[in-house]
């Protein structure tokens, strides 16, 4: 597990609880087990029984996605999740992300976007997310990940990855055991079995 260290202010349960979803073995879900909210936006349907999934009028790549019913009195968390496609993978991320934050009961609410690895799409993303006061961003997959670190990295959000390949062989990060000294967590699908 990396340590990490971040700029400014942090949402350390948020953080933590990524890290956790990433670091877990976490079983497929099944093409026919989701339920499409769009053509590159799908969650399982255990998730679509908690949460409630709205194509932003006008804009097919924004996904909001909020808790059917609030069980927690802690403050909201906003999240941002940049997607730079449609994956399988990262319906079962997001899926499991969902769920995991049902059972722990936290106050959250995503804006999910695909930016389509477009770099005015993403700026207007990001320019979004600090104008609108959101806690944290997801990065959904190394596409994602490899755009934000030229992009946002030092920015003043926090930026967790999910569904991303090894950041020391990608040259994001300099070690296993060292924090990134930026607002970046990262996780990692394919670290080094002895690291």
């Amino acid at each position: 597990m990396f340590r990490y260290k971040f700029a400014g202010n942090v949402v350390s349960a948020l953080v933590a609880l990524v890290i956790t979803l990433t670091a877990a073995v976490v079983p497929s879900v099944p093409a026919h087990a989701t339920v499409t909210v769009t053509d590159w936006f799908r969650i399982g349907k255990d998730a679509v029984k908690e949460w409630d999934s709205v194509v932003q009028p006008g804009d097919s790549n924004i996904v909001r996605v909020k808790p059917k019913r609030f069980a927690s009195s802690q403050p909201l968390r906003r999240i941002i999740v940049l997607y730079p496609r449609r994956s399988s993978a990262y319906d079962t991320a997001i899926t499991t992300f969902l769920n995991v934050i049902q059972d722990k009961r936290l106050n959250a609410e995503l804006t999910v976007i695909n930016f389509q690895t477009d770099d005015a799409r993403g700026k207007a993303a990001l320019e979004f997310a600090e104008n609108s006061n959101f806690d944290l961003i997801l990065s959904m997959g190394s596409e994602s990940t490899a755009w934000l670190w030229t992009n946002y990295r030092g920015g003043k959000l926090p930026v967790v990855t999910v569904c991303s390949k090894d950041p020391v062989l990608l040259g994001q990060s300099a070690g296993y055991d060292v924090g990134s000294n930026t607002n970046f967590a990262f996780t990692s699908l394919n670290m080094p079995i002895d690291a």
